[in-house]
């Protein structure tokens, strides 16, 4: 399988203005206030749309959220989780100083921890469910000026790196994970 690797050196992406998204589709949108006292560096939902996963970085925390009607199911405790990944039944959690992907099951059993090769994780990507092989691209660094990408195997427990590049931020892949876009400053 051949990969597409694309490497964008913006400062911002806009994808989309949700106004305009909502212009589009005729949609009305709906907004609910979820007053959570903790500060948010990152947010997911499961596939089933059932639970939406909140990341609090500098609480060394989780919490979790059912979306149907905004209650809170539970905080689980985690350190420095800074970026959440789900795929099927399993939660994929960045772990900021100690460069480790915790996996999850649906009751926040701890299944495994990886190593990501990479310090400071800040972003993860996998391809979407049907494609995901237990195989992710990590995001982060070891200094500052010193940004890299691994893509880590799930499964046999190893690393590899994909890019050494200063003033890289974010990766996002295509669903079928054969074209990958990574944005670098």
């Amino acid at each position: 399988n051949q990969v597409f690797l694309s490497i964008a050196r913006t400062t911002a992406v806009l994808l989309a203005s949700l106004t305009h998204a909502a212009s589009i589709y005729a949609v009305e949108v709906e907004f609910r206030e979820l007053n959570i006292p903790e500060k948010v560096s990152t947010m997911a939902m499961t596939p089933d749309h059932s639970l939406l996963l909140l990341a609090h970085h500098a609480d060394d925390k989780i919490s979790v959220w059912r979306t149907s009607d905004l209650s809170k199911v539970r905080d689980v405790e985690c350190k420095s989780p800074r970026f959440i990944l789900t795929r099927g039944d399993r939660i994929y959690v960045a772990h900021y100083e100690s460069g480790l992907i915790s996996v999850f099951d649906r009751e926040w059993k701890l299944v495994n921890q990886v190593r990501s090769g990479v310090n400071n994780l800040v972003h993860l990507a996998a391809p979407d469910e049907e494609y995901f092989s237990h195989k992710l691209i990590a995001v982060g660094w070891e200094e500052r000026s010193d940004q890299k990408a691994t893509i880590v195997d799930l499964e046999q427990d190893e690393n590899h790196l994909l890019i050494d590049e200063g003033g890289l931020q974010a990766v996002c892949l295509s669903n079928d994970g054969r074209v990958a876009y990574l944005s670098v400053r």
